[in-house]
């Protein structure tokens, strides 16, 4: 079957069950070219596209197969990219977790730009809604190395302290 980037989704749908897998991973690569690559989403295009705003791809009344198949790896990107998220994130101490407990409550999208303005050394959180996936994630591992690191060796030094 040829699929180009004006084969609507319609004329496909029903023979979409017999695709081979990497039939359908040359559909996304394809939609990816066309439409972006999810890592070079910036923070803000990921964060509509997270609300449902799909325009970006264009008129989406009569979808064509490569809208399609890049929705369908969005979706699917979005999962593998808050999994990664969370496993940057160091567990609170019970400490952190008690003095956290009086702050007000942050989304996922503020707690975001907050850490990329900081980070980058933004002068607005609009410079940080433009940051890339990519770059964000980027940081958030230096970041991340960074806070065990220094967690790490605060607790081997209290150890050596106390063993005085």
């Amino acid at each position: 079957m040829r699929v180009t980037e004006r084969t609507q989704y319609a004329t496909v749908r029903e023979y979409e069950k017999y695709f081979a897998p990497e039939f359908v991973k040359a559909l996304q690569d394809a939609a990816e070219q066309q439409f972006g690559a999810m890592y070079d989403l910036t923070f803000a295009e990921f964060h509509a596209l997270a609300n449902g705003d799909f325009s970006r791809l264009g008129d989406m009344s009569n979808p064509t197969v490569l809208q399609v198949y890049w929705t369908k790896r969005f979706a699917a990107f979005v999962d593998e990219f808050a999994n990664t998220m969370k496993k940057l994130q160091i567990k609170p101490t019970a400490d952190e977790e008690q003095a956290g407990a009086a702050l007000l409550p942050v989304s996922w999208a503020e707690g975001l730009l907050v850490f990329l303005q900081k980070f980058f050394g933004l002068q607005s959180y609009k410079q940080a809604e433009q940051i890339t996936l990519g770059e964000l994630l980027i940081a958030k591992r230096a970041q991340y190395n960074e806070d065990l690191f220094k967690r790490r060796l605060q607790s081997l030094q209290l150890k050596r302290m106390q063993k005085k």
